[in-house]
C-alpha cells in the first residue's frame, strides 16, 4: 500500500482545524442570548448596533436570531437626507445566525446616518427596526499619506 504524501497530512490536519473552529464558533452562538429581539408583532431591535464607525471601514455584525426564518434576509437601510430609505447592506440568514458585513463609504465622513433593519422571508416583510444614529468619523489615513 502506497504511503501518503505529506501535503496529504497537511489538509486533513487543515480540514480537521476548520471542523473545530466551526464547532466552537457553533457552540459559542448557540449559548449566546438572541441580541436581536422580536419586541411585538411586526417589531423587532438589534442590541449590537454601532454607535460610531470611520469611513472607509469594514463593519460586520453578527448576531443570534431568536427564531429560524426560512428564506429570511435583514436589510440595514439609511435614511437620506430626502427622507427615503436606502438599502445599505443586506444579508440572508444562515439557521439562526445574521453575519451582516459592509464598507462604510469614506465620503460619509462627518455625517450621522439614521439606519433601521427589516426582516424579511422572500419577499414579505416580517418586522422592521426602530430607527439607530450612528456617527462616521473620518477615515484614518492611507499610511505614508497626510
Amino acid at each position: 500500500m502506497p504511503t501518503p504524501r505529506p501535503h496529504t497530512h497537511r489538509r486533513v490536519a487543515r480540514a480537521a482545524l476548520g471542523a473545530a473552529a466551526l464547532l466552537l464558533c457553533g457552540a459559542a452562538v448557540a449559548q449566546a442570548r438572541p441580541s436581536i429581539r422580536l419586541t411585538s408583532p411586526g417589531r423587532m431591535s438589534v442590541g449590537a448596533v454601532p454607535a460610531q464607525v470611520r469611513g472607509g471601514e469594514h463593519v460586520t455584525l453578527i448576531e443570534k436570531m431568536p427564531i429560524y426564518v426560512i428564506d429570511g434576509r435583514v436589510l440595514m437601510q439609511r435614511e437620506t437626507p430626502a427622507g427615503t430609505w436606502r438599502t445599505a447592506a443586506s444579508a440572508h440568514l444562515f439557521p439562526w445566525v445574521l453575519w451582516l458585513h459592509w464598507t462604510v463609504p469614506r465620503r460619509w465622513a462627518g455625517q450621522q446616518l439614521t439606519v433601521r433593519f427589516l426582516l424579511e422571508s422572500g419577499t414579505q416583510l416580517l418586522a422592521a427596526s426602530p430607527t439607530y444614529a450612528i456617527a462616521v468619523s473620518p477615515a484614518r489615513p492611507i499610511e505614508g499619506q497626510r
